[in-house]
């Protein structure tokens, strides 16, 4: 399974590549992180990065994204909404909005819980 994610805000790209490397930084992610960029535009010699694909698996890693993306989002200094697709379940969540670190490794343990399409 894999957990696909996307951020919006002012800086989203700069964002994405921060939780990129967030991800990285967690030795039980490390290798498990993806950068996927959108098809070029014409006269474009490269597409913008898109989203982050993480691929989880034991419960050991999935521990450790909920953790990790839950501790990245509360740390957040800037207003960032990030969105979490695991399957057929999508959810969106702010992490500026007063949400504590329970509130969402909730979120995000929710989405990973629910029934997944292939």
């Amino acid at each position: 399974m894999d957990a696909e994610i996307r951020v919006d805000g002012e800086h989203p790209l700069d964002d994405l590549t921060a939780l990129a490397e967030w991800f990285r930084s967690d030795r039980a992610l490390q290798g498990r992180v993806q950068m996927v960029r959108r098809a070029p535009r014409e006269g474009e010699l490269g597409g913008e990065l898109e989203l982050l694909s993480v691929a989880l698996g034991s419960g050991g890693v999935v521990t450790a994204f909920i953790s990790s993306l839950g501790t990245w989002m509360t740390s957040r200094r800037t207003a960032v909404t990030v969105t979490l697709k695991v399957g057929d379940t999508c959810v969106t969540f702010d992490a500026l909005k007063g949400k504590s670190l329970k509130e969402v490794t909730a979120l995000v343990a929710s989405a990973l819980e629910a029934p997944h399409g292939d």
